[in-house]
């Protein structure tokens, strides 16, 4: 006998709930198991992780280039003998100066001295053997440092550096010599009336006048 028709809807019914309940509660295991697989998957970082520590890479040091150092240049050894005439202020290197003159053809005004000669040293010493006056030597007169080095302007010329030796025509009746730090310059100068050797000449007989008035160099206009 089937049951009727109200008693069979309220049968459904329960069945229906049933169903629904059964669903229901099988989604919540479902996500119960999700929840706990999520977990498990995002657990701690720690945990599994080997730990790491980040080092700073070392900093390459810079290989600054070391400037090379100059050698020392050494001064140079001071020249000896007869070198190229001396530039800039030639009175101030000059170390001396000689003019030495043998007058041929004696006259007689020089008493049978033609012989004579000036030197001037390095310390201002003058010193006079005087032309005509038999049996007289050595005289001398100090000149100051400015005398000195005014005198030396023209005894100790870069162009009387260059003239001597080297003047066409000159004797050996008067002779030059230059000390000077790239010298000795050393020459005969008779006969030879270059610009050069001729203030040289007129220099040292200003010299002996003013320093030696009673005396000559050389031979005096008669």
């Amino acid at each position: 006998m089937r049951p009727s028709w109200p008693n069979r809807r309220a049968s459904q019914s329960s069945e229906t709930l049933r169903l629904s309940q059964g669903v229901a509660l099988a989604h919540t295991r479902a996500m119960n198991r999700l929840w706990i697989v999520a977990l498990v998957a995002c657990g701690p970082a720690s945990q599994g992780v080997e730990e790491r520590t980040t080092e700073e890479a070392p900093v390459a040091e810079t290989a600054w280039p070391v400037a090379e150092v100059a050698p020392t240049m050494e001064a140079a050894p001071a020249a000896t003998g007869s070198g190229p005439p001396l530039s800039g202020t030639d009175s101030d290197r000059c170390r001396g100066f000689a003019l030495t003159a043998h007058e041929a053809g004696c006259p007689p005004q020089a008493q049978g001295d033609c012989e004579s000669g000036l030197t001037l040293a390095v310390d201002g010493t003058l010193t006079l053997d005087p032309w005509g006056a038999p049996g007289v030597s050595g005289l001398r007169a100090q000149l100051t440092p400015e005398q000195m080095r005014t005198a030396c302007e023209t005894l100790a010329a870069p162009a009387l550096q260059r003239e001597l030796g080297s003047c066409a025509g000159a004797d050996a009746s008067e002779h030059m010599r230059i000390e000077i730090g790239n010298g000795p310059f050393e020459g005969d100068t008779g006969a030879c009336n270059t610009d050069p050797v001729m203030a040289a000449r007129g220099t040292a007989i200003h010299l002996v006048h003013e320093h030696f008035p009673d005396r000559h160099l050389v031979s005096p206009p008669f």
